[in-house]
């Protein structure tokens, strides 16, 4: 029978407060080979927190807590046993293999908040308000480490075993406990505060301590110390850059005369350091930058005009300059703020005189230079306004009125070189363009087969006698009646040169 099994006769609160006090001084006692009980022993002061126990598990204790003559420490003890029962020798089987208390890592794992609560109850010790002392002394190394284990995966705070000496009758005895940190000590205390018993409360009483800049609970901190790491870089840089203002003009000498003593040692801290944050050097940089450009517009007009005169005709020069206004480009197109700043930028620009003139003389340039470039382009932008047209009919409508509109206006004259251009641009469109032509031709199909449909039937069929929408025809369009037809045709001439 396993741990889980034995423990499932109890409730859950019960079994917890089982768990936690067995960690700590909770024993299961009885004869060697007879019935077993549970056993709670504290001393007197600590009564009415063995109250608290026996009340939990009341149904099966023989007595209230009563006080006893004490053997060890103290004078008196509260002492209460509960009945013995099959449940706790089974009990004491699975916890004390060869007679010994021994942790197992299924007892452990079975311990919740509140039983950690019962186990720091008993055992548990804060010292100096900030860490958590646990007397485990009774048990051996092993299980110690397993503690420790379970206490620093499990809950998240780190401990160290200390080994306590104690000189006895029989010589020197060591006794090992458990040490957890300020920082351990901290979180076992917010999982368990709310579970603790109220007579062990001060187990648990936290001393805070806060910064005083800030306001922060000091955590992990020696006593000593008063403000938090923040406010201590805060106030230290304040310092440096109160005593860089006070005593710039020395260290900036003390600075040159060293670099120029020490060259290539200043070139290699100047790398490392701009190296350890490339961001916030470039920053600087971009900075430092706009700075110098501002203080010294002339100068920089001047090196932009020598270094352009200097890299004029090498192609290398070029790729990378175009490589980086294809890059700046992209970064500006990408970022919405900066695209919608470049473009009004642009707008203001452009409602300059001189500004429209330059930018129509370049256009008109490269329009020269480039003219495989501007026929794609008016390509696409005719492929564009088609497109738009056959999107939205109520343009093309509007379209198509204007047209008709200006050809009413014109002469006689003017109306025939429109005709003839129209359908000599028409005509090689059909020839150039199969898409365009295949498009016509459904297009005329269509609108014939409304017309025919408009002027209404002209007959019927003298198969099916369906109606008929073209002129002279006998039969409909069918397959069925075509046939029919023909055959009717070729027995009638067969008939006829019979007769003959």
């Amino acid at each position: 029978m396993s741990l889980k099994d034995v423990m499932a006769q109890f409730t859950p609160d019960q079994t917890q407060m089982i768990l936690g006090t067995l960690l700590g001084d909770g024993c299961i006692t009885g004869s060697k080979n007879g019935p077993q009980r549970y056993q709670s022993n504290h001393g007197w002061c600590q009564n009415d927190y063995n109250c608290s126990k026996h009340q939990i598990l009341s149904e099966y204790a023989t007595n209230v807590p009563s006080k006893v003559k004490n053997g060890g420490y103290g004078d008196w003890s509260s002492l209460w046993r509960t009945t013995t029962g099959a449940v706790w020798t089974s009990l004491r089987a699975l916890l004390y293999p060869g007679g010994i208390k021994t942790v197992t890592a299924e007892w452990l794992d079975m311990v919740d908040e509140r039983g950690l609560a019962w186990f720091v109850g008993d055992d548990g010790s804060l010292q100096g308000g900030r860490y958590m002392r646990l007397n485990v002394q009774g048990f051996l190394s092993d299980d110690v480490e397993l503690i420790v284990d379970w206490l620093e995966h499990r809950w998240d705070a780190p401990c160290s075993i200390v080994v306590e000496r104690h000189n006895r009758e029989h010589g020197l005895v060591e006794y090992p406990l458990i040490l957890v940190t300020v920082q351990g000590t901290y979180r076992l205390i917010n999982a368990m505060q709310a579970f603790i018993p109220a007579p062990m409360a001060y187990k648990v009483a936290w001393h805070q301590r806060l910064c005083q800049e800030c306001g922060t609970e000091l955590v992990g901190h020696n006593a000593g110390i008063v403000v938090c790491r923040e406010c201590l870089d805060g106030r230290q840089s304040q310092l440096r850059a109160d005593y860089y203002v006070a005593n710039k003009a020395t260290i900036l000498r003390m600075n040159t005369e060293w670099k120029q003593r020490n060259p290539d040692r200043a070139r290699l801290l100047n790398k490392r350091s701009y190296w350890a944050d490339i961001d916030r050097s470039r920053a600087r940089s971009r900075v430092n930058a706009a700075k110098f450009r501002a203080l010294h517009p002339e100068r920089v007009k001047e090196i932009r005009k020598n270094y352009l005169e200097q890299h004029k005709d090498d192609p290398a020069h070029k790729a990378m300059v175009q490589r980086h206004q294809k890059t700046h480009y992209a970064k500006k197109r990408n970022d919405p703020k900066r695209w919608a700043a470049t473009l009004e930028h642009q707008r203001e620009i452009r409602k300059q005189p001189e500004a429209r003139e330059k930018e129509t003389a370049q256009l008109r340039k490269w329009r020269v230079n480039n003219p495989d470039k501007v026929k794609k382009q008016q390509e696409r932008a005719e492929k564009r306004r088609r497109q738009k047209l056959i999107d939205n009919p109520e343009l093309k409508e509007q379209r198509n009125k204007a047209q008709r509109n200006r050809y009413r206006n014109m002469s006689p004259t003017e109306k025939k070189t429109h005709m003839d251009a129209t359908y000599a641009t028409h005509k090689k469109r059909l020839a150039t363009d199969p898409e365009f032509a295949k498009s016509q031709r459904i297009q005329r199909k269509e609108r014939h087969t409304e017309a025919v449909k408009e002027r209404g039937p002209t007959g019927s069929c003298m198969i099916c006698g369906c109606d008929l929408f073209y002129r002279g025809s006998k039969v409909c369009k069918s397959l069925e009646c075509r046939k029919e037809k023909q055959r009717r045709y070729v027995a009638a001439k067969r008939s006829s040169a019979q007769s003959v």
